[in-house]
């Protein structure tokens, strides 16, 4: 099976987030898709010249300034089975309505989140059902084994439930505040209940950057934000009766800690100092995205986020920013 791509979006995530001094990481869609032998990277699409010669020259495929100048391309537009998108959010909406006027995907894999109006967000949703087009939004921890593995745990108690727990994040609430959100749904199960902490501040001029408390079907966790001018900081801890998860650097590192005997209290217990592992790949997170895709077009079971879900934390999002 190849899934002929074309990526709309050449800026970080498209392209430029790899370090060419360590070859081991994978974090661009372009990278990724080079090296994934179930996808075929067509071409891409950015107006930036100075991106689009560095993409012609590192990936050997053709660029093009917008959509509209690939639309005579029949060649090679009718073969495209995968789109995407990793054009700035506020762009979003835009670019799906033009690819979809264009192009006629089995698949569009859009960065998050949908868009910063909800409204928009759930318009993107209902365009792919209209064109029988599945989407998927890049919250990419989902996809990492790591995160599948303390998943499976909290599914079958392992890890026993309820859990509390603290989430810190920086640089945003809609940039990276919601990939926590999200990672904590696709743990805990679906939001019930929202308290505003603190109103925080803003991050720039489209994002915030409150303090809130969520209660999920499986548990309840503080979010708290830090400071990305200073240093990114994104940390959850998770602690139930049967231990305590640490989730450190973005998930760079998953440690458990299991309950044991107190050895100098007789009849107590304490958090163990033992560090149980548990391997993470956000080395290469992109080609575990492209990983769970590939299962989604062999109509396997795939943890990828799909658009009604991204849709789920969108709906958290407005409700915090409501409720500021």
């Amino acid at each position: 099976m190849i899934i002929n791509t074309l990526i709309i979006g050449l800026g970080n995530v498209g392209m430029i987030y790899d370090n060419p001094k360590n070859p081991k990481l994978i974090q661009s869609h372009a990278k990724s898709l080079s090296l994934h032998p179930n996808f075929n990277l067509m071409a891409g699409i950015d107006p930036v010249l100075e991106k689009r010669n560095l993409f012609e020259k590192t990936y050997k495929k053709i660029a093009f300034k917008s959509i509209n100048d690939f639309k005579n391309e029949s060649q090679i537009n009718s073969k495209i089975d995968l789109i995407i998108i990793s054009t700035p959010t506020e762009t979003h909406l835009k670019v799906i309505e033009e690819s979809l006027d264009i192009f006629n995907p089995k698949a569009i894999l859009c960065e998050k989140p949908l868009s910063y109006n909800y409204e928009d967000a759930e318009k993107i949703i209902r365009i792919c059902d209209d064109f029988n087009v599945d989407i998927f939004v890049n919250y990419m921890r989902r996809c990492d084994p790591g995160v599948i593995e303390i998943k499976n745990k909290l599914d079958r108690n392992i890890i026993k439930n309820p859990l509390k727990g603290n989430c810190w994040y920086s640089k945003g609430l809609y940039n990276n505040g919601s990939h926590f959100i999200n990672l904590l749904e696709f743990w805990l199960g679906n939001y019930k209940k929202l308290k505003i902490i603190d109103k925080g501040r803003s991050f720039n001029s489209k994002d915030i950057e409150p303090e809130f408390f969520i209660e999920f079907e499986k548990g309840s966790i503080i979010f708290r934000s830090a400071w990305e001018e200073h240093f990114s900081f994104y940390n959850i801890e998770l602690i139930s009766e049967s231990g305590l998860l640490k989730y450190r650097k973005g998930g760079e590192q998953i440690n458990l800690y299991k309950v044991e005997n107190d050895k100098r209290y007789f009849g107590y217990k304490n958090i163990g100092n033992k560090e149980y592992n548990i391997k993470s790949e956000m080395e290469i997170y992109q080609y575990n995205v492209l990983e769970e895709i590939s299962k989604n077009f062999l109509g396997k079971y795939t943890t990828i986020c799909k658009g009604k879900e991204a849709l789920r934390t969108q709906k958290i999002i407005y409700l915090i920013s409501k409720n500021l």
